[in-house]
């Protein structure tokens, strides 16, 4: 016995780590498999996530566009949503959203457009799927003329 042990002594060790291992492999996947909901006949709660979290993250961001064209005057008294257009990647028009306006110096400001300048305007923008686009736009303001 000694001499057998001996001779295939590493070989017997050898199989023996090897069973252990799938053995356990084995259990681990079952225990595995049996956490996870089956997917029955219309049970497909868990393809529909992953279908909806792999069309948010390779969707386009909406597109923001400033239809102002070259700016403002002083005193405009404008609705500033207006003069900007939102598309989503179907090229349909979303509603845009005005986060804040500052001044040349970066102060935020309520009555903006009374002294010439460029103001910063942030805008965002979220389509049905919740993908969101925000910008920083520069509005030049002039004096009237």
């Amino acid at each position: 016995m000694k001499s057998i042990f001996r001779e295939y002594g590493k070989t017997i060790a050898a199989v023996c780590v090897a069973l252990v291992l799938f053995l356990l492999i084995t259990a681990m996947l079952m225990i595995s498999a049996s956490r996870q909901e089956s997917l029955e006949q219309g049970n497909f709660k868990q393809y529909q996530d992953g279908l909806f979290t792999r069309q948010l993250h390779t969707r386009k961001s909406p597109v923001i566009t400033w239809l102002g064209g070259s700016g403002l005057t002083v005193g405009a008294s404008v609705e500033l949503a207006g003069y900007f257009r939102a598309e989503d990647a179907e090229g349909t028009e979303i509603p845009v959203t005005i986060h804040s306006v500052c001044d040349a110096n970066g102060q935020s400001c309520e009555n903006y457009f009374l002294v010439p300048g460029v103001y910063q305007v942030t805008v965002s923008a979220t389509d049905r799927l919740g993908k969101t686009a925000k910008v920083l736009v520069d509005i030049p303001v002039g004096s009237a003329r």
